[in-house]
C-alpha cells in the first residue's frame, strides 16, 4: 500500500489506514478512506478488470467509489483505475472547488 500511495496517512477528509482482510476479502477495502473503496493489486500482470469488479461489487452497499491501485512487479510507478463516470464526478468537484479559490495546501 505505501509503495502505491506513499506516506500520505492523513488527508483533509480524514484518516487513511490499511484495511483488515478476512478470507472473503470484502469486509474492508485494502485501504480504508472516507469516500473511496481502494483495492491494491501488484504482481507480474495484475488483472485490473477483475480487481475493478471486486472493488465495485464490494463497495456497492457502502456508497463508496471503487478504485484500484495497480502496480506491476519492478515498476516504479503504478496506475490508479476507476470508472469514467466516477472520475468525471471527482474531476468536476475538484474543478468547482478550484474555481472557488480552494487550496489543497
Amino acid at each position: 500500500m505505501r509503495g502505491l500511495y506513499g506516506d500520505a496517512g492523513h488527508l483533509q477528509t480524514g484518516t487513511i489506514r490499511r484495511g483488515c482482510q478476512a478470507r472473503q476479502g470484502a469486509d474492508e477495502p485494502d485501504v480504508v478512506t472516507p469516500h473511496l473503496w481502494i483495492e491494491c493489486k501488484s504482481g507480474v500482470k495484475p488483472n485490473i478488470w477483475a480487481a475493478m469488479r471486486q472493488a465495485a461489487e464490494a463497495s456497492s452497499s457502502s456508497r463508496q467509489t471503487p478504485v484500484v491501485f495497480a502496480k506491476e512487479d519492478g515498476d516504479l510507478e503504478g496506475l490508479v483505475i476507476m470508472h469514467y463516470y466516477d472520475w468525471e464526478q471527482m474531476a468536476q468537484s475538484w474543478l468547482n472547488w478550484e474555481c472557488r479559490g480552494g487550496d489543497f495546501e
